[in-house]
């Protein structure tokens, strides 16, 4: 059996390889929002369904990685900003305007003429909420936003 080169015999080797595998993961985080915002533009221009799900999979996929980065350090603070919060309430009034109800005539009563496409909507609106959640944490301060670099 080969031996690795790398042994670690104390405490602060391991710390320092987490501190390695932390930051790479935080830089894939950054990098692949900023590659999200600018390829989302290009592909939403056509409204398929293909761009939606491609969207939907890089924000959870990018969601469950932070989250998983935030949920590891022991001093981390969620920034909810202000200006997220009326998508908050268009989430709340899509949701509101889904709920169908289907009387004993078979005639559905909903606020909306579709609730169907009304809660695909909102699924959209979710992850766009989500995305904003992760910018918005992820460039925090003026020096993340600015000496990000592009590796």
């Amino acid at each position: 059996m080969r031996q690795s080169s790398r042994t670690f015999n104390d405490d602060e080797d391991l710390l320092d390889l987490g501190t390695t595998i932390s930051s790479r993961l935080e830089r894939l985080v950054r990098n692949s929002l900023l590659l999200l915002i600018a390829l989302t533009v290009l592909a939403f221009g056509t409204v398929e369904y293909w761009a939606i799900a491609i969207f939907a999979l890089l924000v959870i996929v990018l969601f469950l990685i932070w989250g998983g980065l935030e949920a590891c350090r022991p001093h981390s603070r969620l920034l909810f900003p202000v200006i997220l919060a009326p998508l908050l309430l268009a989430i709340f009034y899509g949701l509101l305007q889904g709920v169908a109800k289907i009387d004993q005539a078979g005639r559905h009563w909903a606020l909306s003429m579709d609730p169907e496409a009304t809660l695909l909507v909102v699924e959209v609106l979710a992850l766009l909420l989500i995305a904003g959640l992760m910018i918005a944490n992820v460039f925090r301060t003026r020096h993340r936003l600015l000496f990000c670099e592009i590796s």
